[in-house]
């Protein structure tokens, strides 16, 4: 499959507005209302409020969507170009070669740094590492954001791995478009239930695998679509991504509504996802194009750092009614650790995966010859 340049300046937009949605938060603790009147509305408490609420980095959430939409289409796009039979042992080899060589390196250094009195040594400690070690931290409350909160993303993505292989048989016998429109289903149905047993609020039930499998699945039916030179809108995505976008912002206004906004920044995400793969206005190179380029191609290194020391760096840069203008030094000090990160670990560790999976089929290869020559002789 050939690289798709495109790609990597939106995943430098997704990495930048996950940043700076962080930003918010540690430069503005707590600004997100999460509660709604008696009237079940949104408990706006004054100008700022609904600023910090509703400009745009206040929706920058949703960048993650962004980030599994991107996941989906790239995994399903290999698949689609694959001159073979989807191998399993071969699929999760790749995976695990190009997440977990950066995500232990991180993970033991956040998990050190922030246990720095020795507390690491004991069996709540040990629980706790173990768990993110096997990625199934994001299944207990109170191991999900406990080292590096960013990392029950990471979790969630490496159980819908497992689930993959799944989807390619639901695909097989009924389509994309269905095995789509089942896991939306099942992602609705999931919600509903969550609302009704008051499991909502629980961030283990509300950010599961099974309710973000949609999001997903999603960027692997536009996979399918752009593979076969298809449009997902084919009378433009215009006026979808902005019916996303207001949809999003209503459901956030309303208190039942405001379960089901992943679904309508999901669908403004992936209709501005088509329009951008498809456009030509940005055929020419541009610094600005090139620097957020740069971004997207060690975007998983700056993610996987950015967060846990973020707070304090924003308080150390800040400047009283400047303090938003933090951001800059601080994302450049994090861009400049985490860029030899990307080159040294993380690439490093996909090529030797590569060649670790390359020299056990050679091998394999070879035993097969061997034993077909015995069967000669």
């Amino acid at each position: 499959m050939n690289h798709i340049k495109k790609v990597d300046i939106l995943r430098g937009l997704a990495l930048l507005a996950v940043f700076l949605f962080h930003s918010q938060e540690s430069l503005f603790p707590n600004f997100e209302v999460l509660d709604y009147t008696k009237n079940h509305i949104f408990n706006i408490s004054g100008f700022r409020s609904i600023v910090l609420n509703f400009w745009p980095i206040g929706f920058a959430w949703t960048a993650v969507y962004l980030f599994m939409i991107i996941s989906g289409f790239l995994i399903h796009l290999g698949y689609l170009s694959l001159t073979k039979k989807f191998n399993t042992l071969t699929f999760y080899g790749r995976r695990i070669w190009r997440i977990y060589p950066a995500y232990l390196f991180a993970l033991l250094f956040f998990y050190i740094a922030q246990n720095q009195n020795g507390s690491f040594f004991n069996a709540e400690g040990i629980k706790n590492l173990v768990a993110h070690i096997f990625m199934v931290h994001n299944l207990s409350g109170k191991y999900m954001y406990s080292i590096n909160p960013v990392f029950w993303s990471l979790a969630l993505e490496m159980q819908i791995y497992f689930i993959y292989p799944l989807l390619l048989i639901l695909r097989k016998k009924t389509g994309m478009l269905n095995t789509l429109m089942i896991v939306l289903t099942l992602s609705v149905l999931l919600h509903l239930i969550g609302i009704y047993f008051n499991l909502e609020p629980k961030a283990v039930y509300r950010k599961s695998a099974l309710m973000y499998l949609f999001v997903w699945c999603a960027g692997a039916f536009f996979a399918e679509k752009f593979y076969y030179k298809e449009k997902i809108f084919p009378k433009g995505s215009g006026s979808i991504i902005i019916g996303g976008i207001v949809g999003t912002v209503v459901c956030k206004i309303f208190y039942f509504p405001h379960y089901f906004m992943g679904y309508f920044a999901t669908l403004a995400l992936l209709a501005f996802f088509e329009w951008f793969l498809t456009t030509d206005r940005f055929t020419q190179k541009s610094q600005i194009a090139t620097a957020i380029s740069t971004i997207g191609v060690c975007s998983y290194s700056i993610y996987l750092i950015h967060l846990p020391f973020l707070k304090g760096m924003l308080n150390f840069f800040s400047f009283h009614s400047f303090k938003c203008l933090s951001v800059i030094p601080v994302f450049l000090i994090v861009f400049v650790i985490a860029y030899p990160m990307y080159l040294y670990i993380e690439m490093p560790g996909i090529k030797l995966g590569k060649k670790l999976m390359e020299g056990k089929k050679a091998l394999s290869l070879e035993r097969i010859k061997g034993i077909l020559v015995m069967i000669r002789k």
